[in-house]
This record gives structure tokens, sequence and C-alpha cells, in this order.
């Protein structure tokens, strides 16, 4: 099994600088996660490690090709949920993913769904 490679917002061109810049700046986006880590594995084989600042959920989604990331920095939450449904990317938890974004919202700042939705677009203040 090959190893993680730890992606920050720091050094995410640097790491993944054969990727596309799309693709870049969406897991530039994963990498400021701030609760929990997500193990992103490439359509290559490698395998990625987004967020980590705090202990949080840990999930994992596999990426099958690269249209994730323009359906993700265009239509947030419901651009992530596309590229799901259009067999871009998996996961083998789809309840704890969400739970790692839910998390990312600070406790009782209201609806839990909006909370959610907040939490999965890319200009979320809470991820940086």
């Amino acid at each position: 099994m090959p190893a993680l490679i730890s992606v920050t917002p720091d050094n995410v061109d640097r790491v993944l600088s054969d990727l596309p810049r799309l693709v870049r700046l969406a897991l530039g986006f994963g990498s400021r996660l701030r609760r929990g880590t997500l193990d992103v594995t490439l359509p290559d084989g490698r395998t990625l490690r987004l967020g980590g600042m705090e202990p949080g959920p840990v999930a994992a989604m596999t990426l099958y090709n690269y249209g994730f990331a323009s359906r993700l920095l265009n239509g947030g939450d419901i651009g992530i949920a596309e590229a799901y449904l259009h067999g871009e990317w998996d996961t083998p938890d789809l309840t704890q993913f969400s739970l790692s974004f839910l998390r990312q919202s600070r406790p009782h700042s209201g609806d839990a769904g909006q909370q959610a939705a907040d939490a999965l677009r890319p200009d979320r203040a809470a991820l940086v």
C-alpha cells in the first residue's frame, strides 16, 4: 500500500503540480479542513490526506475522474452531490463523508442542514 501524501494549503501546488489547475484548487479547498481528515485516492492510485488541523471525523473518497473539481468549484454542495451521482467519485461511507463536512461548522451555529451546505462551499471562512 502506497504511503499517504499529506497535502496542505502551503504545498498543494507543489505536491500536485501534475494535476489540472481546477483539481488542485478543489483539493486545496479540502486541505483546509480544520476538523478531521479526508483521504482522497486519485485515479492514478496515489492517496492524499487532506485536513487534520484538529481532531475530528475521518472520511475517505475515491476519485474516478477529475470532473468533480469543476462541479465542486462551480456548485459547492450541490456540485459535489452531482459529481457523486455521475459516478465521478465514491466513498465507503457517505454518512461519514457528510459528517466530516458538518463538523467544520462551529457548534450551535444554526440549522444542521445549512451548516452542511455552508461547509461544502469553497469560500467557507470556517475552513481557512
